[in-house]
C-alpha cells in the first residue's frame, strides 16, 4: 500500500493503532479521523508521520470535511462504541455504530478502491459454533446488534450501488495496548504486581487471535480484489478455555501468583463457546494466523513489562 491515501477511523484504539503503525511502515499516506478530545496516546510513535482530522462520526458535515481532506483510496472503519461494555447505552451505540457508519459511507459516496468495515464475532450470537459467515446473525447485546445493522447497510450499498465494501469479524483479539480490564491484560497485571488472580472456573472457551495477525487480515481485505463484497472471520479456529490461558500466562511469568478458579461467579448470559471457522479467509484472502497463543502471550507479556 505504499503511497496510497488511506483513511482510518478508530486509529487510536487497540487494533487501530497497530494497523496505523503497519500502514505507515508500508509507506501509506495515512489520515486518522479521531474525536476532538482523543489524546491519541497509542499513536505517539507515528504522530509525525500521519495526519489527524478531528471529527465526530455522528456529525455528517464534519465527516464530509475529513473525507474531502483525506481523499482516500482505501478506508479502514474501526471506530465504534461498546466494544467491551455490555451495558452500553443502546441509543449511543446506534448513534455511533450505525449512524456514524452511514455518515462515513454517505460522505465517501463509493469514491474509493476498498472500504473495510469492522464487525464482530458477537454478531453470531445464539448460533451453534464454530461460527461461519453463512450463518444468519443472531446478535443479543447492543454492541453486536448495532454492528449487525451496520453490516446490513454495508451489504445493501455494495449490492445496490456497487460500492466496494468488505466486512471483517475479528474474534478474541489480544496483544499490546488491549484495554486493561480485558481478561489477558488483567491476568498479566496481577502477576506483575504479585496479586493472586481471582476468576471464574474458566471453562468458557475463546478463539484468541494475536493483534498482528488481525492487522494482516485488514490489509489483505483492502488489497485482495476477490474480497470485495465478502464477509470474513478472522480467527484461529481453535478454542482454548480461559483457565488454560491464565495458566500459560502465570507459567510464562515464573509462577509469581496463584490462580483462584471459582473465586468469581459466572455472569448471567455467559458466552460458553466462542470459536469460528476461518476457511473463507484462508481461501479468498490467503490469510491464516501465524502467531501461536504461546508466542502471542510472550509478546504481550514483554510489552506489558516494557510499559509497566
Amino acid at each position: 500500500m505504499s503511497g496510497e491515501r488511506v483513511l482510518v477511523t478508530g486509529g487510536s484504539g487497540f487494533i487501530g493503532s497497530a494497523l496505523v503503525e503497519e500502514l505507515v511502515r508500508r509507506g501509506a499516506d495515512v489520515t486518522c479521523v479521531l474525536l476532538p478530545p482523543d489524546p491519541a496516546a497509542h499513536l505517539a510513535e507515528v504522530r509525525q508521520e500521519i495526519r489527524i482530522c478531528r471529527a465526530d462520526l455522528a456529525d455528517l458535515e464534519a465527516v464530509r470535511d475529513a473525507v474531502k481532506a483525506a481523499r482516500p483510496e482505501a478506508v479502514f472503519h474501526l471506530a465504534a462504541t461498546g466494544v467491551a461494555d455490555v451495558q452500553v447505552d443502546p441509543a449511543l451505540a446506534v448513534r455511533v455504530n450505525v449512524e456514524g457508519t452511514l455518515n462515513l459511507l454517505n460522505a465517501l459516496q463509493g469514491n474509493y478502491r476498498a472500504f473495510v468495515n469492522t464487525g464482530t464475532c458477537h454478531e453470531y450470537g445464539g448460533n451453534e459454533p464454530p461460527f461461519r459467515e453463512d450463518q444468519d446473525p443472531r446478535p443479543e447485546l447492543p454492541y453486536a446488534i448495532t454492528k449487525t445493522a451496520a453490516w446490513h447497510f454495508c451489504n445493501r450499498y455494495h449490492r445496490t450501488a456497487g460500492w466496494p465494501i468488505v466486512t471483517l469479524r475479528p474474534f478474541s483479539v489480544y496483544g499490546p495496548r488491549q484495554a486493561p480490564n480485558a481478561f489477558i491484560p488483567a491476568c498479566i497485571h496481577a502477576a506483575q504486581v504479585g496479586r493472586d488472580f481471582d476468576m471464574t472456573l474458566g471453562e468458557q472457551t475463546r478463539d484468541c487471535v494475536y493483534v498482528d495477525d488481525i492487522v494482516e487480515g485488514f490489509i489483505l481485505a483492502a488489497t485482495v480484489p476477490e474480497a470485495i463484497g465478502g464477509t470474513f472471520n478472522l480467527c484461529t479456529s481453535r478454542e482454548v478455555p480461559l483457565y488454560r490461558i491464565a495458566q500459560v500466562i502465570v507459567e510464562q511469568m515464573g509462577h509469581p501468583i496463584a490462580i483462584h478458579r471459582g473465586a468469581l461467579p459466572y455472569r448471567g448470559g455467559e458466552i460458553w463457546r466462542l470459536v469460528g471457522d476461518n476457511g473463507r479467509a484462508r481461501e479468498i484472502l490467503g490469510w491464516a494466523p501465524r502467531v501461536s497463543l504461546g508466542e502471542g502471550l510472550r509478546r504481550t507479556i514483554a510489552a506489558a513489562g516494557a510499559h509497566g
